[in-house]
C-alpha cells in the first residue's frame, strides 16, 4: 500500500529578489524516499525541476514555483506548495555633473549625481564590474590624476539591487 504524501513543507511562501539575479526556493524537512518536483503551475503545467533545492538561474519578472512530494510513481501530494518570487528592479542612475571633464595632470575632479534619490545608495568604482570601491556617496572626489581615467558609479536600492554601472571620465592634458 502506498500513501500520498503531505504536501512539502518549503522554507518560504514568498521570497523577493533582484531582477537578472538568481533565487533559491527549497523544501525544508527532505524526507527519504520522497521525490520533490518543481512546476510552474499549480495544477498541470511544465515540470521545471527535480530535486528539493531548486536554484533558479535567473529572474526576470515575479513568478510562482509550485513544488509536490512524489512516493514512487504516480502517487503525488494532493496538492502542490507555492513559492511566490516578487522581483525588485533594478535602480537607474541619474546624470553626473561633470562627466567627461577636462583636467591638467596633477589635478583632482569631483563627479555629483544631479538630484540624487535619498532612498538610493550610490557607489563609485575603479572598473566597470567587480573593482575596487573607492567612495559611498552623492559625490567623488579623485585623487591627483596623472593619466585619463573613466571612474563608475553604481546606484543600489534599499532591496539591495543594484544598476549598472556608469562610466564618467576625466580627461588629463598635458600643459
Amino acid at each position: 500500500l502506498v500513501v500520498a504524501p503531505n504536501p512539502p513543507d518549503v522554507t518560504a511562501s514568498s521570497l523577493n529578489s533582484c531582477a537578472g539575479r538568481g533565487v533559491t526556493v527549497a523544501v525544508k524537512r527532505v524526507r527519504k524516499n520522497i521525490t520533490y518536483q518543481w512546476y510552474d503551475a499549480a495544477t498541470g503545467g511544465s515540470l521545471l525541476f527535480t530535486g528539493a533545492v531548486y536554484n533558479v538561474p535567473v529572474v526576470t519578472k515575479n513568478t510562482i514555483y509550485y513544488v509536490q512530494a512524489n512516493v514512487g510513481t504516480g502517487c503525488s501530494s494532493a496538492t502542490r506548495t507555492a513559492v511566490s518570487v516578487t522581483v525588485d528592479p533594478a535602480p537607474q542612475i541619474p546624470a553626473v555633473a561633470l562627466d567627461n571633464v577636462v583636467t591638467c595632470i596633477g589635478g583632482t575632479v569631483t563627479f555629483a549625481v544631479q538630484n540624487p534619490d535619498a532612498a538610493l545608495t550610490y557607489r563609485w568604482y575603479d572598473a566597470p564590474s567587480g573593482g575596487l570601491l573607492l567612495a559611498t556617496g552623492n559625490a567623488y572626489t579623485t585623487g591627483a590624476l596623472a593619466q585619463t581615467t573613466t571612474f563608475y558609479l553604481e546606484a543600489l536600492n534599499g532591496a539591495g539591487c543594484s544598476s549598472a554601472r556608469k562610466g564618467v571620465t576625466d580627461d588629463i592634458i598635458s600643459t
